[in-house]
């Protein structure tokens, strides 16, 4: 299993648009591993699975920035309805036979009931894509992988909308991953129980914040590092991370101690 981080930041990214904050200012200098991009992944797998989880709107040009080809993705999975995650869904919706496509299968996408029902019901019939809505807990398969939802808490104090947030537990025959990206640093116990209940080869997780900096739905170094103690993941990645963190550089240093990687757009992860 062969992972690339499309992106790494939160929804602002780094730098902001027109935010001249000490983050930003630094990333605009010193550039690299600095920059990041919305949060999303690629995920390559030997028996020819091709997935994307999450779509934000710069995915296709990140996927051509590092050589994958976009006519080999299988499935995608969404973890939740906010812009920074579904809004490269433009793509897809314009992927019909009337504007020229030519696409040898539909592409699988996975997705949590709310969003289900607002993009069915916007979504062309002869549209090249399949949605498919899956449930907290309730594992399908992709290809060859064994794939379980698993609520993050993102949402769960969100007024109206849709309260559904996901993360994912891939599982081959020889590596598991555990995707939890916009999540809480207060995870449900089902949540908890699932990942304590099998080996997880890496564990990727949500570090919007520096320290102390939490917000509903978010998390921080000091849970990444509780949650490392807790799983005990043979590696541990932190990603979507803000202007409102640390540089690169700073992350870095701050969690070498702990034997915690800290994610940058364009990292590849073999498992």
């Amino acid at each position: 299993m062969r992972m690339t981080f499309l992106g790494t930041g939160a929804a602002e990214g780094i730098p902001a648009f027109r935010c001249q904050c000490e983050r930003c200012t630094e990333a605009r200098e010193k550039r690299g591993r600095h920059l990041r991009q919305n949060a999303g992944v690629h995920i390559e797998v030997a028996s020819g699975e091709r997935i994307l989880i999450d779509m934000p709107a710069q995915m296709k040009t990140r996927l051509n920035d590092y050589g994958i080809d976009d006519a080999c993705a299988t499935h995608v999975l969404l973890t939740h309805h906010h812009a920074d995650h579904t809004n490269g869904l433009y793509f897809l919706e314009e992927s019909r036979p009337a504007n020229g496509f030519a696409v040898a299968s539909k592409l699988s996408v996975f997705l949590p009931s709310g969003l289900f029902r607002t993009l069915a019901a916007a979504k062309r019939p002869d549209s090249f894509y399949l949605l498919q809505k899956v449930n907290n807990l309730e594992s399908f398969s992709v290809g060859s992988l064994r794939v379980t939802p698993m609520e993050t808490n993102h949402l769960k104090d969100a007024a109206g909308g849709d309260r559904e947030s996901f993360g994912y537990l891939l599982e081959s025959s020889d590596a598991s991953l555990a995707y939890l990206v916009d999540a809480s640093s207060n995870l449900p116990d089902t949540t908890i129980d699932v990942l304590r209940a099998c080996t997880i080869s890496c564990l990727v997780y949500d570090c919007t914040f520096a320290n102390r900096q939490k917000s509903r739905g978010h998390a921080d170094i000091d849970a990444g590092i509780a949650l490392k103690r807790l799983l005990r993941p043979h590696r541990m990645i932190l990603t979507h991370i803000s202007h409102r963190n640390y540089g690169h550089d700073e992350l870095v240093r701050r969690l070498r101690d702990h034997a915690i990687d800290v994610a940058w757009d364009g990292m590849t992860v073999e498992l």
